[in-house]
């Protein structure tokens, strides 16, 4: 363990900071979680959950496992939704809360993502509103921006310290492709270049800062020159913001582990059974009543958050009936973001997206299959009425997002449900 300063010290790997109390939060560096901007056409807030998971679920880092993810909607328009997520393997934080309390005794009550620490202390001690943050990790970095003091849009970079600094000096290509990241952001959420600040995995960060300035069109400015006008120990004042932000919590920023809040429910009821056990000793049988309604005001304040869970499961217990629906209907919109080309380009081909899963889904479809390339998509659609059918064959027809629309087939069949009406078209792309 390495020295204790002020109540708070932290671990010899740098991966957690620790009370006296052996109360510790865990520090989540950018190849530990995963950072996206995502938009989806407009779902209730159910469906937005399941698309969001089922997104992660995608990843490597994630797949196979119980995604752990906090989201917040950025913007919502008629049409579309747009979220600012931070996700993590649910076991995976299991496991690190496993091996530090083994190694340790530590508990850890959170895990806080370190670019989010210092995108609240930027925001805290500087005058600016709109601005980026970048924390520089050895092979990845995390960008966050903010605009009006809150977080609107950020992204994992798959390029850190190692590869922009080497032994023989500065990798021209990779700060160049690292600072695009960087420009891709501010002109898609800026009307004119705000300021970037940069955090290093390492204390010394001057070397970073000059080879990105050398590049960079903007303005960028060192994080650790902005804490040392705050604190003399910049370092020590950054862990504590950690432990601030940990202990108190932070929708987009802390996760909790399973485990803790597994041996947290458990010690509650230890708790209680051993008041109540003590007070039957000492009173009798009759007091144990009297004994939980003294104990009323304490656990409803700790249970609070349990109570508010189980009211949610039970309004989401009212919603199964239509479960099998939105399944079915977030499949179709899964199919459509399959492709690979709008999940290389997803701006580009949003509106594609948006308009086509409109048209099918507005008029009762069922998508059955879609491919084809970049310039024209093959798709292939079931109905139930063949005056859905034509409705949705018209509206292809006369939407100003495509070129043209090719009728390769259309067809009456049956199946278990009845009559069924199958289009089969080439959607060219403009």
């Amino acid at each position: 363990m390495g020295k204790r300063t002020n109540r708070i010290s932290i671990s010899e790997r740098h991966s957690y900071i620790y009370s006296l109390r052996k109360q510790g939060v865990y520090l989540l560096k950018p190849q530990d979680t995963i950072i996206r901007y995502m938009s989806f056409p407009k779902m209730k807030k159910k469906e937005l959950q399941e698309a969001i998971e089922t997104e992660y679920l995608s990843y490597a880092a994630i797949a196979g496992g119980t995604p752990d993810i906090n989201w917040e909607i950025i913007e919502e328009t008629d049409d579309n939704v747009h979220v600012l997520s931070i996700g993590i393997r649910k076991e995976r934080l299991n496991e690190i809360y496993t091996e530090v309390k083994k190694e340790s005794g530590v508990k850890l009550v959170a895990a806080v993502v370190l670019v989010g620490v210092v995108a609240e202390l930027v925001r805290d001690l500087s005058e600016e509103k709109d601005f980026g943050v970048v924390f520089i990790g050895d092979n990845q970095s995390d960008l966050i921006f903010y605009r009006d003091g809150k977080p609107i849009y950020g992204r994992n970079i798959n390029i850190g310290h190692r590869d922009m600094i080497t032994d023989i000096g500065f990798s021209e290509r990779d700060i160049t492709d690292f600072l695009s990241n960087i420009d891709e952001a501010i002109i898609r959420n800026f009307s004119t270049p705000v300021k970037v600040f940069v955090a290093s995995i390492t204390r010394d960060d001057h070397t970073i800062i000059e080879a990105l300035r050398r590049y960079s069109s903007y303005e960028i400015l060192s994080f650790s020159s902005l804490m040392s006008i705050a604190a003399k120990d910049t370092h020590e004042a950054v862990l504590r913001a950690a432990w601030n932000l940990g202990v108190s919590g932070h929708s987009l920023y802390v996760f909790v582990p399973e485990l803790y809040k597994e041996e947290q429910k458990i010690g509650r009821r230890v708790f209680y059974s051993v008041i109540v056990l003590i007070a039957t000793l000492l009173f009798g049988l009759g007091s144990i009543h009297l004994t939980y309604e003294k104990l009323g005001a304490y656990r409803l304040e700790s249970n609070s958050k349990d109570k508010q869970i189980t009211v949610l499961n039970e309004e989401i217990e009212k919603l199964k009936p239509y479960e099998e629906e939105y399944s079915k209907l977030l499949k179709q919109r899964e199919a459509l973001g399959k492709l690979a080309f709008i999940e290389n380009m997803p701006h580009r081909y949003l509106r594609y997206y948006t308009e086509i899963g409109k048209i099918i889904f507005g008029n009762k479809g069922t998508l059955v299959s879609v491919g084809g390339t970049s310039s024209m998509l093959n798709i292939t659609v079931k109905f139930y009425s063949e005056k859905d059918m034509l409705s949705a064959l018209s509206q292809f027809k006369s939407s100003n997002l495509f070129n043209r629309i090719v009728v390769y087939s259309t067809g009456k069949t049956h199946d278990k449900q009845g009559n069924m009406f199958v289009l089969n078209i080439g959607v060219s792309l403009k």
